[in-house]
């Protein structure tokens, strides 16, 4: 975009005194392959920076939401050498620094067989991360004051929706599933699994995955389901995404919530804080710091608190 080639310019125009030390771009995990990708690490090392390339989801540290990202975190060579100036995909990261993940509070690592991880290489020790539910992010189950869902009716799917004939594919989920799709910024405007899942509330079905797969659930006829199937609100999102309980999506105007349909809007087109605040973490707290697991929790504590 016009916007990022800006960056780039402005970038390369900075005198070398005035040049970030820091650099951190998020972007989807096509960027990967693009060639903006590559004209970013030509101008980045032009411009004398090394960097650390990774492709990460929160599913890895546990949270039950696909969002796979692309991230790079960049650093003046003049400042460090622990990272590299290569654009080899070899070099790209499938997997978040253990210690540091651990330390921001994502319990202890679960090592898992695997023959194939993300960059098709063999992978047998890949580390996953014990999986949370879905329950722990709705408001039903939350001691937060930033609750929503009592007004089911702004989130739930009408009759009319639910009587299409293409009602038996909506992406569903439950309470104790452990995954949801990747929700974006047209979650409210379309129902589909590429903008998000939806919550069906049925205690006789709180695993939707395991009753898929043990086809136990019956989707010949969706009406049934009428008042048990919604979208997640914002606030569950925005739990889902990492953000602290105390924020929360206002107008500046008259200090009331935005529109249903503009928090969606922003939530879909933001971050996941958790993986980014880690990232971060690494490209900046350690770059004046040992890396080793006692000082990685120590000073992640203090981050945290």
């Amino acid at each position: 975009t016009a916007g990022f080639v800006a960056i780039l310019q402005l970038l390369e125009q900075l005198h070398p005194i005035a040049q970030p030390r820091f650099v951190f771009l998020e972007n989807v995990q096509g960027f990967l392959g693009s060639q903006a990708r590559g004209r970013l690490l030509e101008t980045l090392r032009r411009c004398h920076y090394t960097w650390k390339e990774y492709v990460v989801s929160p599913m890895e540290l546990g949270i039950p939401n696909h969002r796979k990202r692309y991230y790079i975190l960049c650093e003046a060579s003049s400042s460090s050498d622990r990272f590299s100036s290569s654009d080899d995909d070899t070099n790209v990261h499938y997997q978040l620094d253990e210690d540091i993940a651990q330390a921001f509070g994502f319990g202890k690592v679960v090592v898992v067989p695997t023959t194939n991880n993300d960059n098709g290489n063999d992978n047998s020790m890949a580390p996953e991360y014990p999986p949370r539910t879905i329950s722990e992010y709705l408001d039903d189950n939350s001691s937060d004051s930033n609750t929503e869902v009592d007004d089911f009716d702004s989130y739930g799917i009408d009759r009319d929706t639910l009587a299409k004939p293409w009602a038996s594919d909506l992406p569903l989920v439950g309470p104790s599933d452990t995954h949801s799709h990747c929700f974006t910024a047209f979650y409210s405007r379309q129902i589909h699994k590429s903008t998000g899942s939806l919550l069906l509330l049925d205690e006789s079905i709180p695993s939707v995955a395991a009753a898929l797969a043990d086809n136990a659930l019956d989707r010949s006829d969706m009406t049934k389901f009428v008042g048990k199937i919604r979208r997640f609100s914002p606030s569950e999102l925005l739990r889902l995404f990492g953000f602290p309980p105390h924020f929360a999506l206002v107008d500046d105007d008259d200090d009331g919530p935005l529109r249903l349909q503009t928090q969606y809007k922003l939530i879909g087109n933001s971050i996941n804080v958790t993986v980014v605040s880690i990232l971060l973490y690494e490209l900046i707290v350690l770059s004046n710091r040992p890396t080793t697991a006692a000082t990685t929790n120590e000073t992640a504590s203090n981050s945290n608190d």
